[in-house]
């Protein structure tokens, strides 16, 4: 939800905004993500009576803050996960061979210890190089 559609809906919901509020108002608004914008007009309707005739302003917003994050949270677990910021070619090779990785172990994140045999497979077949592979020690000569 944009700061806008915010204000169109209160002014609707509750009465019109004074006219030096409104820019406070929205200044306010378009500080804050869209999803959060949605979360605080759910608990706005919860919290701040239409009885009164009178639109939440900042103070009434920042009173519902902790309850706004708190619902913000609900809607994006509903939702579902979100992508990876940024997540370019060599962050999905890496997490493809993780996957492949885990597969040949037979494990998934579900399983106790997981990391640890993925880990160990990996030293096992060297990929952190031969100090850390199995069998016998380097020898260095000076």
């Amino acid at each position: 939800m944009t700061p806008q559609e915010f204000i169109t809906w209160a002014e609707g919901y509750y009465g019109a905004y004074p006219e030096g509020q409104m820019n406070d108002v929205f200044n306010y608004l378009k500080s804050w993500e869209p999803l959060y914008i949605e979360a605080l007009k759910r608990v706005t309707i919860l919290n701040h009576s239409s009885q009164f005739k009178t639109p939440p302003d900042i103070a009434v917003m920042n009173k519902l803050y902790q309850q706004a994050s708190a619902e913000q949270d609900k809607i994006q677990r509903n939702n579902g996960p979100r992508p990876l910021p940024d997540m370019n070619e060599t962050d999905a090779q890496k997490a493809a061979r993780l996957h492949a990785d885990m597969e040949y172990c037979d494990v998934t994140m579900q399983t106790p210890g997981w990391f640890v045999k993925v880990l160990q497979y990996r030293i096992d077949r060297g990929d952190y190089g031969p100090s850390l592979r199995k069998g016998e020690a380097i020898r260095w000569t000076v």
